[in-house]
């Protein structure tokens, strides 16, 4: 793994963000970096990097920081940042239940499914194969207007871009 280097106007330890004094500091990938306080976390982006940001979800002057609760899920699947405990089906999940709108304006880019997607998928997940909890992120993009496919039990359904399904 390449070490990262940290952005030029990056914040470091000592430095104020909206959550307090910074204690520690990680790069994520260039131009994001991950920030904790006594209090809270979150990630800061350099100004490369909220042009990456859909416009959709990006104040008017950019959007340097996100909050670690709901917002930093935008970041993670933007810049393609996931491991084992920051999946990209538990980034989607998120954004489908704290921030849809957000999931709406990544989900083009991200090649993931959307949150009115994201619901069908769970109640077919419910009403067909109610001992397996969906992965969201084995849903890939069909050829057809923003559907996505998938397998729900024994079953494959396409679930159009409005949340329609057609097993």
């Amino acid at each position: 793994m390449t070490a990262r280097t940290l952005h030029p106007d990056a914040p470091r330890p000592g430095h104020a963000s909206p959550w307090g004094a910074i204690q520690h500091v990680a790069p994520l990938v260039d131009g994001v970096v991950f920030v904790s306080t006594a209090s809270h976390r979150g990630a800061w982006l350099s100004p490369e990097a909220q042009a990456r940001i859909p416009e959709a979800i990006r104040p008017m002057h950019g959007r340097t920081w996100f909050e670690e609760d709901c917002e930093i899920w935008a970041v993670l699947l933007v810049f393609g940042v996931h491991d084992a405990e920051n999946s990209r089906s538990r980034a989607v999940e998120a954004l489908a239940h704290w921030k849809p709108d957000w999931l709406d304006a990544i989900a083009p880019l991200a090649g993931c499914v959307n949150a009115a997607q994201v619901r069908r998928i769970r109640d077919l997940h419910e009403s067909y194969a109610t001992d397996v909890r969906p992965d969201i992120d084995a849903w890939r993009r069909g050829s057809v207007n923003g559907a996505v496919e998938g397998w729900v039990g024994e079953v494959w359904f396409t679930v159009s871009a409005a949340g329609e399904a057609v097993g």
